[in-house]
């Protein structure tokens, strides 16, 4: 027998949840972390569902976080992390000024351990569907010291699409009905390089370029009537082409005062390009074919400048303060007949402050308020907008298990160049499709409360309620000329409200994990009856040895997202099950069957004053199809492995389009 002095225990970390002002700490598991693959670790965490096929990460809201590392804003992502090496992960549910800014709604932080030796990590991506009209192969890799890295990424993809269209219209002037077929091909090569630096402990430095450039070609027919007192036979055909160029690059620095005291840095630019055009005939009866055609080159220059401070002290108090500021030098250059030119100039600046503070480990409170000014240009337009912002809330901890969060959001959105553009891209000459320069900003107002309950046995369930009320809402809106041509737009509508209940259920099981999110929505626009619509969205995952088997189902009976287009459809718009056999921990191979519910149609209907139209649409990619993949990692010292301060925005590019659905 052995007397020992003293001894210590500790508990599993994995069922501890730590909460903060404004979100909460998990802990991954040792079996979490055995496994490789972070996305795979990821599932562990509760109120995220994180999915290893795609390498996406989803919030409990249904949003894509924002992902930072070891607290920095730029980084490389998840893929080349070790799970071994990750201390922490944190869900940020109440982000502060300097995200919100942004849009970010919610923010993941992973915390990692501190690298001490060179490491290398190379990762090889691909997939292709049977048949083989859509295929992508990534490569990427990381290589660096403790206190510098590189990382490359260069990437293609192929996709080839087929829709299949039936529209019905009916106008005070006439009827027309037609089947449609539109073939789209499109490609795509994207590159980047980054290189980071921590000069000294408390100092982080990251510089990036990325480049990425976009082709697209596609062709369409059609054929069906055209009634305007008499039945008249009607046919169409037509071809398109887009281009898209984007050159990017930016500047990030932060530095760390103390622990609880840091400022942070973001310089960027973008330059993106684009060019559009596409051409139709139109046939009526024996007559001579109507022809119209669109073509615009278009390009915008768009600067950037983030910066914040803050502080926390020892009487559990934390300050923030940020400033920020773009520019964004638009033009749509109309190639069509005599040259028109478009010109978009904005102009922003925007200030804020935060305070927040925890009372007694238990109640937590929050209130960052902002204003900003956008000045908004073009050549027969010119304002001045002051779009506030506010972030204030309220958690309280019952204790472990038990936890409430009352939220209050102002947030203000700018309307981009697709909404402004005053150009028709349409080429239907009874349907055009154009922007509106004078909207405005549009201002709203969110407000949600919701409970934790976080089991110690895997358990854990987050019901809760929200409201959303806008004022100068971006709405779609239409109207038909006195000569029968409908024109689509948008303006600025009255008030828009909804109200949703939603609820979020997960069970960790050994090896895998139950996931259910859904709820009803209620949405009211301006003199219209409220709309009713419910979200239904489960997943299952399980590794058996060497096997992992993921099925992921979504349901929406209705999409509303515009006053006058409302959307249903017959089928799941989600439905994948995935096998994937892993031949080596960092070597897998996946089988993964799409749409296995049946094939997905969407019932579009348009109804405005005089005019009503239904539009079927059915693509191949919504049919049961197959896809094959494979993914190849090395990691070197991944025993040794530690902190490692990836560096790569994906958030901060912003390139040009005009294109806008029907």
């Amino acid at each position: 027998m052995i007397q020992l002095d003293d001894a210590e225990v500790v508990a599993d970390k994995s069922k501890l949840i730590t909460h903060t002002a404004t979100g909460m700490v998990f802990y991954l598991s040792k079996e979490a972390k055995a496994r490789r693959n972070p996305f795979m670790a990821l599932q562990e965490i509760p109120i995220i569902l994180a999915d290893p096929n795609s390498k996406t990460v989803t919030a409990d809201n249904g949003e894509m976080p924002l992902i930072l590392i070891d607290g920095y804003k730029v980084n490389t992502g998840i893929a080349p992390i070790d799970p071994e090496t990750i201390e922490s992960v944190e869900i940020i549910t109440s982000p502060s000024a300097r995200y919100l800014k942004d849009g970010h709604t919610r923010v993941m932080n992973i915390k990692l351990k501190r690298k001490e030796h060179p490491y290398l990590w190379v990762e090889l991506d691909g997939r292709s569907s049977i048949p083989f009209d859509s295929q992508e192969m990534v490569g990427s890799f990381e290589v660096g010291t403790p206190t510098t890295g590189i990382y490359g990424h260069v990437g293609g993809t192929f996709d080839h699409t087929v829709t299949d269209n039936y529209t019905s219209t009916h106008t005070s002037n006439y009827r027309q009905t037609y089947d449609q077929k539109l073939k789209n091909d499109k490609s795509s090569v994207s590159g980047s390089l980054l290189y980071k630096l921590i000069p000294r402990k408390n100092d982080y430095f990251a510089i990036k370029g990325v480049y990425s450039y976009s082709y697209s070609k596609n062709s369409t027919r059609g054929q069906g009537l055209l009634n305007n007192g008499n039945d008249i036979d009607y046919s169409f055909a037509g071809k398109g082409r887009s281009m898209t160029e984007l050159v990017s690059g930016n500047a990030y620095y932060k530095h760390v005062f103390s622990q609880d005291h840091d400022m942070e840095i973001n310089l960027g630019y973008d330059y993106s390009r684009n060019h559009l055009g596409s051409h139709r005939y139109d046939y009526y009866d024996e007559e001579t074919p109507l022809y119209s055609l669109t073509n615009f080159r278009n390009h915008m220059h768009y600067g950037y400048l983030t910066a914040s401070w803050n502080k926390s002290d020892r009487w559990n108090n934390a300050f923030e303060a940020s400033l920020n500021g773009y520019i964004s030098l638009s033009q749509v250059e109309n190639l069509n007949g005599n040259t028109k030119i478009f010109k978009n100039n904005s102009y922003f600046a925007q200030a804020a402050a935060g305070w927040s503070r925890q009372f007694l480990g238990k109640l937590y409170l929050t209130c960052t308020p902002g204003i900003g000014i956008l000045r908004r240009k073009d050549k027969t337009y010119g304002k001045n907008f002051l779009l506030p912002r506010l972030n204030t809330g309220a958690s309280f901890k019952f204790n472990s298990n038990h936890s409430v969060n009352l939220r209050y959001y102002i947030e203000s959105e700018a309307p981009d160049l697709s909404l402004l553009n005053p150009y028709n891209i349409s080429n239907d000459p009874m349907y055009q499709i154009v922007g509106n320069p004078n909207i405005k900003p549009q201002i709203s107002h969110l407000i949600f409360i919701n409970y934790g309950y976080f089991g110690a046995k895997g358990w854990s369930c987050v019901p809760g309620v929200s409201y959303v009320t806008s004022n100068n809402m971006f709405s779609k809106y239409g109207y038909l000329r006195d000569d029968g041509v409908f024109v689509s737009t948008y303006r600025n509508a009255g008030s828009f409200h909804d109200f949703g209940i939603h609820t979020t259920i997960i069970k960790r099981i050994k090896n895998g994990r139950i996931y259910l999110n859904g709820g009803p929505q209620w949405r009211y626009f301006a003199n219209q009856d409220k709309h009713f619509y419910f979200v239904v969205h489960g997943s299952f995952s399980k590794y058996f040895d060497k096997w992992n088997v993921t099925c992921d189902i979504k349901y929406i009976n209705r999409n509303i997202n515009e006053v006058i287009i409302s959307d249903s459809r017959n089928a799941p718009v989600l439905s994948t099950i995935q096998i994937n056999y892993n031949i080596t921990p960092d070597f897998y191979i996946g089988l993964s069957l799409h749409n296995f519910c049946g094939k997905v149609y969407t019932n579009q209907y348009t109804s405005t004053e005089g005019f009503y139209s239904h539009d079927r649409i059915h693509k191949n990619i919504n049919d049961f199809r197959a896809e094959i993949m494979f993914r190849y990692t090395i990691r070197k010292n991944i025993k040794r492995k530690t902190r490692m301060d990836n560096v790569l925005d994906k958030s901060g590019r912003h390139s040009i389009s005009i294109e806008r659905e029907r």
